[in-house]
């Protein structure tokens, strides 16, 4: 019998019920972790898995990975939904703040350098709360949101409103925003 675990929203293995047994006693597994048996669907308490009892408290340390090509299979299409999904949304939201400074200021320079003071506003409280909400590992989520909002700003390239040299150097201002909202998004949620 082969036994996945979720542990802190990660998952692990699978596991042979013996693997199991031995980092549950060592405290690699707490009884709070869930495990679902292959080839079933459902999450259930580790320690309710036929065959594992509740050890005797111990310390110890984190859990080896095992398998992560597997893992990153079984995840990856989850995550890429997100980062999509994520992307759009920013891009939608900032796109649409463009627009109603251009309509409001009716000028297109001054909605221009209004701009340059609000998107890193507005993209920085948007990743905070991706941050806080992303699965998994939180910089790698922020990571590749952040370089998919840089590949759809070629949009302003292509449409004429920005060079393709600001665009090209703006990854180090997206950089810089990530790693602020990142940062900041451990205020709202500690741990990954």
């Amino acid at each position: 019998m082969m036994i996945h675990i979720q542990k802190n929203g990660e998952l692990f293995g699978p596991y042979s019920l013996e693997e199991a047994r031995g980092y549950l006693s060592t405290g690699r597994l707490t009884t709070s972790d869930l495990a679902r048996l292959e080839g079933t669907s459902e999450w259930i308490p580790l320690t309710s898995v036929p065959g594992i009892s509740k050890p005797p408290p111990t310390t110890g340390g984190g859990l080896p990975r095992i398998n992560a090509g597997r893992l990153d299979k079984a995840v990856g299409s989850v995550q890429f939904r997100t980062v999509v999904r994520d992307v759009v949304i920013i891009f939608a939201f900032t796109g649409f703040v463009g627009i109603i400074l251009g309509v409001t200021l009716g000028n297109f320079e001054e909605a221009t350098a209004v701009a340059v003071v609000a998107n890193p506003l507005l993209l920085t409280i948007c990743l905070v709360i991706i941050g806080v909400r992303a699965k998994g590992n939180r910089w790698r989520h922020l990571g590749y949101v952040t370089f998919g909002i840089w590949l759809t700003n070629l949009i302003n390239v292509a449409s004429g409103h920005a060079s393709f040299s600001d665009w090209f150097w703006g990854i180090f201002i997206l950089a810089c925003v990530m790693g602020v909202s990142g940062t900041l998004s451990y205020v709202f949620k500690r741990s990954d």
